[in-house]
C-alpha cells in the first residue's frame, strides 16, 4: 500500500488575509533561532571534484530545518527562498514543484501554505532576479526545540534549459519578497543561510533508462508478459537495447522486453537490459535491473504442485504470520484481486469437490 507522505498546498484569498493578521498576533512569543541546510540530489547532480548540475537533467533541492535546542517552542514560521542563476544560467524547463514533507507540515496545525513570486522558470526577471517561494505556518502546540533536523521542503526541477557550453551557477538563497509579510518575520536563520551555488556542466553522457521497474513483476506460467523499456539520449544519437542476462528477450530498436515462462521457469529471476549508443557500448553501469516471478496458479508454496500444502501455506500466511507466497498472485486463485478466505475455499473446492480450476490474474 502506498502511503501519502506529502501534499501540495495552495494559497487562497481567505488565507491571504488571515496570514498577516495571525502572524502579527503571535510574533512576540515566537522568536527562536532556526537552523536551515540544503542539499542537491537527483540524476542532474554529477561529481566533477565537487557537485555540479548537468544541463538538461532533472534534479531536486531538499531543504532541512531545525528549531535550535534551548530555545522556546516556535509558534510560527515564515521562510522565504530564492532560486537564481549567474552567468549564462537563465532558464529552467519549468518552474520547480514544491512539496512539503508530511511530518513538517503536521507541525503547523492551524495554518500552512506556500506562496510564490515570479515563479515561472525565468531566472532573470523579478525585483530580485529569480524564482521565489515562501512557506508559512502557525501552530498551537509549538515546534519543540531539540526535536532534531527534519526534511521540510523538496523542490523538483525538470532541468536547466540553457545550452551546452553555458557557463554559470544555479543558486539557492534566502528570499526577499516584494510583500514583506512573506519575508523572515521573526528571525532570519542563525547562522545565516545561503547562498548555495553549484556550477553547471554539460558532458557527453550515456543513454539512460527512464522507466526501469522499481518493484518486482510477476507472470503466470504459460502466459505472455511485455514490458516496454524506454531510454533517453541527450545527444540524440541512435540507441539500441541489449539483453545482458535473465529470461526473455528485448527488441533492440524499441526496448520491448517480453517473456512467456514454462513450468521449468517457475521461481524468481533477475533481468538485466542495457541501452547503448555509438559512444557507450554495453555492458556499462547504466543497465536496467529488475526481478520477475514466474508462478503457477494455486502453487502458493512454490514447489510446482497444487495440493493441500498450498491451502495450508495460504492459511499460515493469512492468519498465523507465515511468509508471503513467492508470487502473491499465485494465491489469488479466484482472481478477485485480493488473497483472503475466499481463495482458501476456492482451492479446497477445486481439490476435493470438483470445483473450477484456479484462475489467477
Amino acid at each position: 500500500m502506498e502511503k501519502n507522505r506529502s501534499r501540495k498546498l495552495k494559497l487562497n484569498g481567505r488565507a491571504r488575509l488571515f496570514l498577516p493578521i495571525a502572524m502579527l498576533l503571535i510574533m512576540a512569543g515566537s522568536a527562536a533561532a532556526l537552523n536551515i541546510a540544503a542539499d542537491f540530489t537527483g540524476p542532474g547532480i554529477v561529481m566533477d571534484f565537487e557537485e555540479k548540475i548537468h544541463v538538461g537533467l532533472p534534479f531536486q533541492v531538499n531543504i532541512y530545518m531545525e528549531n535550535t535546542p534551548g530555545d522556546p517552542p516556535r509558534l510560527g514560521i515564515s521562510a522565504p527562498f530564492r532560486f537564481y542563476g549567474t552567468g549564462d544560467v537563465t532558464t529552467l524547463y519549468a518552474p520547480g514543484s514544491v512539496t512539503v514533507d508530511a511530518a513538517f507540515m503536521n507541525i503547523w496545525d492551524i495554518y500552512g501554505t506556500t506562496v510564490f513570486e515570479s515563479w515561472d522558470g525565468d531566472l532573470t526577471n523579478g525585483v530580485l532576479p529569480g524564482d521565489q517561494f515562501n512557506y508559512s505556518g502557525i501552530t498551537t502546540s509549538g515546534w519543540q526545540p531539540g526535536s532534531g533536523v527534519m526534511l521540510a521542503l523538496t523542490i523538483d526541477f525538470a532541468g536547466i534549459a540553457d545550452e551546452c557550453g553555458s557557463v554559470g551557477q544555479f543558486c539557492l538563497d534566502s528570499g526577499d519578497f516584494t510583500n514583506d509579510v512573506y519575508d523572515w518575520l521573526w528571525d532570519a536563520p542563525s547562522p545565516s543561510f545561503g547562498p548555495i551555488c553549484l556550477d553547471i556542466v554539460c558532458w557527453s553522457l550515456p543513454p539512460f533508462f527512464t522507466n526501469c521497474p522499481t518493484s518486482g513483476l510477476a507472470v503466470q506460467m504459460d502466459h505472455h508478459i511485455d514490458y516496454d523499456l524506454d531510454a533517453e539520449n541527450l545527444e540524440g544519437d541512435p540507441m539500441q537495447y541489449v539483453m545482458l542476462s535473465g529470461p526473455g528477450a528485448v527488441e533492440s530498436s524499441s526496448g520491448l522486453w517480453s517473456w512467456e515462462p514454462t513450468e521449468s521457469d517457475l521461481g524468481l529471476h533477475l533481468v538485466e537490459v542495457c541501452v547503448e549508443d555509438s559512444s557507450f557500448q554495453c555492458p556499462y553501469s547504466g543497465a536496467c535491473r529488475f526481478h520477475i516471478i514466474a508462478y503457477k496458479c494455486g502453487d502458493a508454496n512454490g514447489d510446482g504442485e497444487v495440493n493441500i500444502l498450498d491451502v495450508t501455506y495460504i492459511i499460515n500466511y493469512l492468519y498465523l504470520g507465515g511468509p508471503e507466497p513467492l508470487g502473491i498472485e499465485s494465491a489469488d486463485v479466484n482472481s478477485d484481486g485480493v488473497v483472503n478466505i475466499n481463495d482458501i475455499t476456492y482451492l479446497v473446492l477445486y481439490l476435493y469437490m470438483e470445483g473450477p480450476e484456479p484462475a489467477c490474474p
